[in-house]
């Protein structure tokens, strides 16, 4: 993460207080401070890009939703198998 006054990179930082602890916890920000410019403030981490950790939750569900559409239309079939004479 880069410092929004200054433009260097900033390092985490310890909380101040009980209202950026509560912060922390809740959620994902965290506190950050410039050591060029002192600048300290609340921001969410920057994430990577995990395309292949992407694709594989994509791939799941396309998998998880095919095999429920093949259970649900086996149940029709055999509920209806059962209910003609």
């Amino acid at each position: 993460m880069v410092c929004p006054e200054c433009g260097e990179r900033v390092h985490r930082s310890h909380s101040h207080n009980l209202m950026e602890s509560a912060i922390k916890t809740v959620t994902s920000y965290k506190t950050y401070r410039c050591t060029k410019c002192g600048w300290r403030g609340i921001a969410a981490p920057v994430k990577k890009s995990d395309i292949a950790g992407k694709l594989k939750s994509i791939l799941l569900w396309v998998m998880g939703v095919i095999i429920a559409l093949i259970i649900g239309i086996y149940a029709v079939y055999d509920l209806q198998s059962t209910l003609l004479p």
